[in-house]
C-alpha cells in the first residue's frame, strides 16, 4: 500500500499533488450523474406503467412484480452511464501526479479496452449488485407512499425524503 491509513494518505496527497488531487474524478461525476438519474427515474417511471396489469394491458404483471423489475430495468439504464463515469473517475483517481479532465479520462478509458472492456467493465457485475437493491428500494418505497395515504389525504416532502431514506435501509440490508 502507499499510504499508512486515512490521514497518512489525505497529507500525503495534499503535500505531493496539491488540494485538487482530492477531487480527481469530480468533473466526470457532476458531468454525468444528472443525466443518469434522469434515466434511471423516467426508466422506472415507464417501465412500471407498461408492466402493471390494467384494464386493457392483459399482460401486465401484478403491482409487486411490475415495480420490482421496473426498479431492475431502471438499474440497467442508469447503469448505462454510471458505469462508464466510474470507469473514468477511478482511473482518473489513480492517476499520481495528474489532474486529468472528464474528455482526457474518457479517452484513456476507450484506449485501454474500447466500449467492453474498457468503458463497460464491470457492468455486469454491477447489476448484479445493484439491480436487486434498486427492485427492493422501489418496491419499499411505493409502499411506504402507499401506507402514509391512508393516514394523509396528500404526500409531502417529509414522505418522499422518509420513505426515500427508510428504502434505502430496507434494501441495505437485503442486499448486504
Amino acid at each position: 500500500y502507499r499510504y499508512g491509513g486515512l490521514l497518512n494518505g489525505f497529507w500525503t496527497m495534499v503535500r505531493t499533488e496539491g488540494v485538487s488531487s482530492l477531487f480527481k474524478g469530480f468533473g466526470s461525476v457532476a458531468l454525468l450523474t444528472p443525466l443518469a438519474h434522469g434515466l434511471y427515474f423516467g426508466s422506472y417511471e415507464w417501465a412500471k406503467k407498461c408492466l402493471i396489469r390494467e384494464e386493457g394491458n392483459l399482460g401486465g404483471m401484478s403491482e409487486t412484480s411490475a415495480i420490482m423489475s421496473a426498479g431492475f430495468f431502471a438499474n440497467t439504464v442508469g447503469a448505462l452511464i454510471w458505469n462508464p463515469m466510474d470507469v473514468v473517475k477511478q482511473n482518473q483517481q489513480a492517476l499520481v501526479g495528474a489532474n486529468t479532465g472528464p474528455w482526457d479520462g474518457l479517452r484513456r478509458a476507450y484506449a485501454q479496452g474500447g466500449m467492453r472492456k474498457g468503458l463497460m467493465r464491470g457492468y455486469m457485475s454491477g447489476l448484479a449488485t445493484y439491480g436487486p437493491f434498486s427492485a427492493i428500494y422501489f418496491l419499499t418505497y411505493e409502499r411506504f407512499k402507499t401506507f402514509c395515504l391512508g393516514y394523509t389525504p396528500e404526500l409531502r416532502t417529509e414522505h418522499f425524503v422518509a420513505g426515500g431514506f427508510m428504502a434505502g435501509g430496507v434494501a441495505g440490508g437485503g442486499t448486504a
